[in-house]
């Protein structure tokens, strides 16, 4: 911009010069129309700063792959395009740790252009924060520029594709106390056994509150039944940007992770299966009790906020530090990572179900030691598939 307003003033001057040594009409005019040409330019850049008013939305939510515009209204402006403006808009994925700048010159008038729509990319799930800092008006020379006063922050909530998946549960070692079944076969299955009564704690179900107990000492108190009474089932989501080898994995493969840990969570609740769903967030595994309908949501805000770990061993070492073994007897695994050593050793310490999300494998199941399906996400588009766990 500096350097063209030096070039048409260094023009100006030399015209006017070559007008007094020569006095050519024709440099004389040549200036006049320099001058004027800058003149109107500026005029339409201070025009359209002072006329101009422009409301800018972001849809509230959609779908991954679904059509996403940022939308340029103009609510008052001039009838025709006296500048050109520029928007330096940010969107950010909190999920992915991704920012995606749009930077665009439009022409902007009440008669033709009064709205415009800028893509908004919906290729990862997650939530979405755009936003714009700077905003400016320039003429097309680029010759004179004048800020607008005009910024914006919004959220786009991205939810992953909707995917119907029907489990089939061969163990179910939930509580009865707790409105479940459980092996009646096994030692210590005894619903009025209590081995141990504790303080309350975030995730107890109240169904363990001993209340009697609880007024005496003026502190909720939770009893803790015989094993395996009071374990219950995990759903794992276990992801990250990066696989094993370091190799970034690819948006859709991660949005399939997401999609199909919540389709089983949520086949879960129809069923009638207490059980809890976490995912790895900032060096913890961080879970939800999902116990209802209504628990859904918890899961989704949890699965739209969390960001993902930079490295698969991040999140791998989340899984291993919450001593899942110890907590329940039953996990199902999601993952995209095929880790034959972790799911081993996994698989000695509980009941162990992993769910292997691909992208365009085309295979269906493999065996091994534990139950171990591979979901295609490219396959389950459009139909119903049922696994068993």
């Amino acid at each position: 911009m500096k350097s063209n307003r030096i070039l048409f003033i260094v023009s100006i001057v030399l015209a006017v010069m070559l007008y007094f040594w020569t006095g050519s009409l024709l440099a004389l005019v040549g200036a006049l129309f320099l001058g004027g040409l800058m003149l109107f330019l500026a005029l339409g850049v201070l025009a359209t700063r002072w006329l101009t008013e422009i409301d800018i939305s972001v849809p509230a939510s959609c779908t991954v792959g679904g059509d996403a515009f940022i939308v340029l209204r103009l609510r008052r402006g001039l009838p025709v395009s006296a500048a050109l403006i520029t928007f330096d808009i940010a969107s950010t994925s909190a999920t992915f740790r991704s920012v995606e700048r749009h930077v665009a010159s439009i022409a902007m008038n009440t008669r033709h252009n009064a709205e415009i729509r800028i893509p908004l990319n919906a290729d990862y799930y997650g939530r979405t924060e755009v936003t714009m800092d700077r905003c400016w008006c320039e003429d097309p020379l680029g010759l004179f520029r004048c800020s607008l006063a005009l910024s914006m922050h919004q959220s786009c909530v991205v939810y992953p594709a909707a995917m119907t998946l029907a489990t089939n549960v061969k163990h179910v070692p939930l509580s009865r106390a707790f409105g479940e079944t459980y092996d009646e076969s096994r030692s210590g299955s005894d619903v009025d056994e209590v081995f141990d009564v504790r303080e309350f704690q975030a995730g107890d179900h109240l169904a363990s509150v001993h209340w009697k107990l609880s007024s005496k000492f003026d502190v909720m108190m939770s009893r803790q039944f015989s094993h395996p009474v009071d374990f219950e089932l995990i759903v794992a989501s276990v992801a990250a940007l990066s696989d094993a080898s370091g190799s970034a994995l690819e948006p859709p493969l991660l949005n399939g992770v997401a999609a199909v840990s919540e389709a089983i969570s949520s086949d879960f609740v129809q069923q009638g299966f207490s059980h809890n769903y976490a995912l790895p967030v900032n060096g913890e595994l961080v879970s939800v009790m999902v116990d209802g309908v209504e628990a859904m949501d918890e899961v989704s805000e949890l699965l739209l906020d969390a960001p993902l770990s930079k490295r698969y061993a991040e999140s791998v070492a989340c899984l291993m530090s919450s001593e899942v073994s110890t907590r329940f007897t039953k996990c199902v695994l999601v993952t995209p990572v095929f880790d034959e050593h972790l799911w081993a050793q996994l698989s000695f310490e509980l009941d162990l179900s992993v769910v292997l999300v691909t992208a365009g494998s085309g295979v269906q199941q493999i065996g091994g030691n534990y139950d171990l399906v591979v979901v295609d996400v490219e396959d389950t588009e459009g139909h119903e598939r049922c696994i068993s766990l």
